[in-house]
């Protein structure tokens, strides 16, 4: 399957928030990082095997206390985090919608491609507010 440029940088976002390196020829992805990287054998973007950890590890993630103004005694230990609160449902045109919460709303012909939107767009957010790289 060929990959296009954005996909290609969506999947190495992908693989560097999950702190995973991807040499040409494994199926699976692997946390030993290695000198020679290929992005473009990575599979988040169609495969729920490489995709669904993501939304795991996103789903542990706890907002800080000052996010949207909730304070940590109003709400649940779970209440604060990063989970998928739109799943899976559908818009008007037939299309599946996922957005993690207080997150944007992604909405795409098949599920994994609006959850793969979805968790790219919470990575580019992550990593300016809270993992800034310097």
């Amino acid at each position: 399957m060929t990959q296009d440029k954005p996909t290609i940088e969506g999947n190495k976002l992908i693989a560097e928030f999950m702190e995973l390196y991807l040499i040409k020829g494994q199926k699976y992805p692997f946390g030993h990082p290695v000198t020679k990287v290929n992005f473009k054998e990575a599979r988040y973007h169609y495969s729920w095997d490489w995709l669904m950890p993501v939304v795991e590890k996103i789903s542990n993630i706890h907002y800080p206390d000052y996010f949207s103004g909730i304070k940590p005694d109003d709400v649940g230990e779970w209440d604060n985090c990063a989970y998928p609160r739109t799943f899976g449902m559908r818009d008007k045109e037939g299309n599946y919608m996922v957005r993690f919460n207080a997150n944007v709303l992604y909405s795409a012909k098949t599920l994994i491609e609006a959850t793969w939107l979805a968790v790219i767009e919470f990575i580019k957010d992550y990593n300016i507010t809270e993992n800034p790289k310097q």
